[in-house]
């Protein structure tokens, strides 16, 4: 089971190097662990991104700021 995840995480690696020796016929590059879980990590990041500011079009939420204007008068 754990050898199956390993190649499922494997698969999203999209920071693999290419080999130019295809030694053990598992492809023409070298995809690592922690590279396709830095992958998924990105995507979702920028897939939660994207939804955010497609919410924000369509519903045209504006975000205001408010602010305090105070006058000074020179006679005081």
């Amino acid at each position: 089971m754990y050898k199956k995840l390993k190649k499922n995480i494997r698969s999203f690696d999209r920071f693999g190097k290419e080999v130019s020796l295809n030694f053990n016929e598992k492809g023409e590059r070298f995809n690592t662990v922690p590279g396709g879980i830095i992958t998924v990590f990105i995507s979702l990041i920028v897939g939660l991104y994207s939804i955010y500011r497609a919410y924000i079009m369509l519903n045209r939420v504006e975000y205001s700021t408010s602010s305090v204007v105070q006058s000074v008068d020179p006679a005081d």
